[in-house]
């Protein structure tokens, strides 16, 4: 029992730490943006899409321009309403360097690509886009239909639509945020029901003590003890 609650604490802080990481897609060019970040085990990068028609597609070092099997992969997702960007977001599961590119035509060439975890030094991003600008034109092509399987990485779901400049993760965020406000309501509702309970307790307290009507004012002071012991009682609760 105890190894399993250290077990899904465990869970639960790493998915607390969890980060969510957002790379533009071909918004300001042929470029991803950033083009290159840092992600830990659990993190999760959304690819948003801009103007035109774009992938994210994982290759490999070795060749910046042509897909891996396996391989995470958007397919291509042209953007044809102004109100809406594609998102297509995978989770990270390794450390290792992730290393993709867009499939259209010649963008790759172009320096469409984009790097998670790059070394600082040999095999770094920079290098990366320099052999991408040398390639052939060999890029494959992926269907219409995404790829969730890769390499150090797995998406989170098929690609879907989501208002321009509301990602998913910030849309949850607002969801949380809201639930978070009921609760907050709720809350505040429940201590006011408990006090207005408090306030009808000594009030019939005080009736009580009055239609008794004691002998003596002995009684009446026991009794007048008696009814602020019960309003301090109440108010502890």
């Amino acid at each position: 029992m105890l190894a399993n609650s250290v077990i899904a604490l465990s869970a639960l802080a790493s998915i607390a730490n969890a980060a969510t990481h957002t790379v533009m897609v071909g918004g300001g060019g042929l470029i991803y943006a950033p083009s290159e970040l840092t992600a830990a085990v659990g993190d999760t990068v959304n690819f948003v899409f801009g103007a035109r028609n774009h992938s994210v597609t994982q290759s490999s070092f070795a060749a910046p321009c042509v897909s891996i099997t396996p391989g995470f992969g958007s397919g291509y997702l042209p953007t044809t309403d102004a109100t809406m960007s594609p998102e297509y977001s995978i989770t990270i599961q390794s450390t290792d360097p992730i290393w993709y590119f867009c499939s259209q035509a010649a963008h790759c060439q172009a320096g469409m690509v984009g790097s998670i975890n790059a070394p600082t030094t040999g095999n770094t991003y920079a290098a990366f886009k320099t052999a991408a600008g040398m390639a052939s034109n060999d890029a494959v092509a992926l269907p219409a239909s995404y790829v969730s399987s890769g390499s150090g990485a797995v998406a989170v779901g098929t690609p879907s639509n989501v208002p321009v400049g509301a990602s998913s993760s910030s849309m949850l965020m607002t969801s949380v945020a809201a639930g978070t406000t009921s609760m907050s309501m709720a809350a505040g509702a429940t201590m006011t029901s408990a006090a207005a309970m408090t306030t009808a307790a000594g009030t019939s307290a005080a009736a009580a003590a009055t239609s008794a009507k004691p002998a003596s004012a002995n009684l009446i002071k026991v009794s007048a003890s008696g009814l602020a012991l019960v309003g301090l009682v109440a108010l502890l609760l």
